[in-house]
């Protein structure tokens, strides 16, 4: 039998095509100047599960590392390594010879449901520890110095932040210092007082101290400054967030509204969770619930509603392209019937993809720049495409060590 010859793939990979999407864009790039102009600015972005929330915070990553980094300092990877779920940029391998232009401090949440919530730490406290994070806390203290901010200062970012990193015997001498942190941890504990302080132990107490500490050394300007280090705070999949992430968020947004700090607040949340958790009346409250509290402030009380923001992300009406980077040979009948079944859902459209290029044999001649057989209706239905039956399909192929 002659040899056959693998399928050949795409040029273009519809996991990292960024397409459609601009008036979500051009909202976020909005948002980066007002942050600029006019101090600390939220936004969140709602939607069904797979319409592209986090493409949308990795292409805004995008723009920002390519039209606001002139020096170059951060690396434009988010979006192009083609990993779903990845917030952060992989610094690996990046050298740092160039002066840190903003911060970006991307942070997502788990579902709850998939493991114990009492045994996790906050993501705000963990991301601390990745490397992705810790690749800038040279950058960061070089940034505070260069801004001639007070020893005191620095004294805190090497306690909260280089103690962590090999060499960090470097700083020891301001990290035994430490016992006056100074200026920031007072700014940082002026905002406490909305909160009860029998509910928060000091353990907890001091985690929180320490995450506004670094966020108030990045945004505060010194004296005699003109400009201090703005910080894009991504929170993805907020829906997810924990007590203990609320509390520190909340407290961090009143520290930026009262210092007008350049801080752009930037989370994505699903839309059936987002309604719902609007009722939400418990104790600790919820992420959508403290959203409307901002959007509805009680009288005497400092106003930040104009701050905020709420888009609802519609349906991608490029899904349609998305197919035909992946399978340029499809008939129009067959792509609109796969494009109606998406549903204009980035997602669901990626599954039918990735069921497609593991059935060569639908393909006329086994190629993916053709046609599907004439008889491609005997083998996809309404069914066959449903989205829940492709991932849970995709998840029982894999091996049984990766599944656990």
């Amino acid at each position: 039998m002659p040899a056959t010859n693998p399928p050949p793939t795409s040029s273009r990979n519809h996991r990292t095509l960024f397409l459609g999407r601009k008036q979500e864009l051009d909202w976020l790039r909005a948002a980066w100047d007002a942050t600029l102009a006019d101090g600390p600015q939220f936004r969140i972005l709602t939607a069904e599960s797979g319409y592209g929330k986090t493409k949308i915070a990795q292409a805004f990553y995008t723009w920002l590392s390519t039209e606001r980094d002139p020096d170059h300092y951060w690396p434009d990877t988010l979006l192009h390594e083609g990993k779903d779920l990845r917030v952060m940029p992989d610094m690996t391998g990046v050298q740092h010879a160039t002066k840190i232009p903003w911060f970006w401090w991307g942070l997502r949440w788990e579902n709850p449901g998939d493991r114990n919530r009492m045994g996790q730490t906050s993501p705000f406290i963990s991301s601390r520890h990745d490397p992705s994070f810790l690749a800038h806390e040279e950058a960061l203290l070089a940034d505070v110095h260069t801004r001639n901010a007070c020893i005191k200062a620095v004294i805190a970012i090497g306690k909260t932040g280089l103690s962590m990193i090999p060499g960090a015997d470097l700083v020891s001498n301001l990290v035994q210092a430490a016992s006056d942190i100074g200026e920031a941890v007072n700014i940082a504990r002026e905002h406490r007082e909305h909160t009860q302080a029998s509910a928060i132990d000091a353990s907890t107490e001091k985690a929180i101290d320490e995450i506004l500490h670094s966020f108030t050394l990045l945004l505060d300007r010194p004296k005699g400054e003109k400009t201090s280090l703005p910080v894009v705070l991504l929170l993805d999949d907020a829906q997810w967030l924990d007590p203990l992430s609320l509390e520190i968020l909340r407290r961090l947004w009143r520290l930026a509204v009262a210092k007008h700090f350049p801080l752009l607040v930037f989370a994505t949340h699903w839309q059936k969770e987002w309604n719902e958790n609007f009722q939400d009346t418990s104790p600790e409250g919820s992420f959508a619930r403290w959203i409307l509290e901002l959007q509805n402030p009680p009288p005497d009380t400092p106003d930040s509603s104009r701050k905020l923001e709420v888009l609802k992300l519609g349906k991608l009406t490029e899904v349609r392209e998305l197919l035909a980077a992946e399978f340029s040979g499809l008939s129009e009948e067959q792509t609109s019937f796969l494009c109606e079944e998406a549903a204009g859902n980035p997602r669901h459209i990626s599954e039918i993809i990735e069921l497609l290029r593991r059935k060569p044999n639908w393909f006329t001649d086994r190629d993916f720049t053709k046609a599907l057989t004439p008889k491609w209706k005997d083998f996809l239905s309404k069914e066959q495409l449903d989205l829940q039956k492709l991932e849970s399909e995709r998840f029982d192929s894999i091996a049984e060590h990766l599944r656990q």
